[in-house]
């Protein structure tokens, strides 16, 4: 699962991450999101759903950006949702696996705290 936008994925050497990914066996997600913005909502919930369904199925998914904290951040935040954590619990338990602080930005953070919620709801 990556989030990078194609030109940043080119530019830090993952151009061919799709094909290589294929070449193992392994199910290729591009979602892309501008770096140190925020996704879209509607299609970034989708995105958690899937995720969490998966997970539920017993499927392994990793997932990046270019750092993986804030893109990524709020993607694994968000996700956690689906398994019943609070936003303030969710930024928490990721920060502490990722090993830094999770995400970048306050916006983004406002934003795992609003999808969070409507997600739960």
């Amino acid at each position: 699962m990556s989030l990078l936008e194609p030109s940043e994925a080119a530019d830090i050497g993952l151009k061919e991450e799709e094909r290589v990914c294929a070449d193992l066996g392994i199910k290729f997600v591009l979602h892309p999101v501008r770096d140190m913005h925020l996704p879209e909502p509607a299609a970034f919930a989708a995105l958690t759903a899937d995720l969490a369904s998966r997970l539920r199925d017993g499927a392994y998914i990793a997932v990046h950006c270019y750092a993986s904290i804030g893109r990524s951040g709020m993607l694994a935040c968000a996700t956690l949702a689906h398994f019943g954590y609070a936003p303030a619990e969710a930024i928490a338990h990721v920060s502490q696996m990722r090993g830094t602080p999770v995400p970048d930005t306050p916006e983004q953070a406002a934003f795992i705290h609003h999808i969070m919620t409507h997600e739960r709801s």
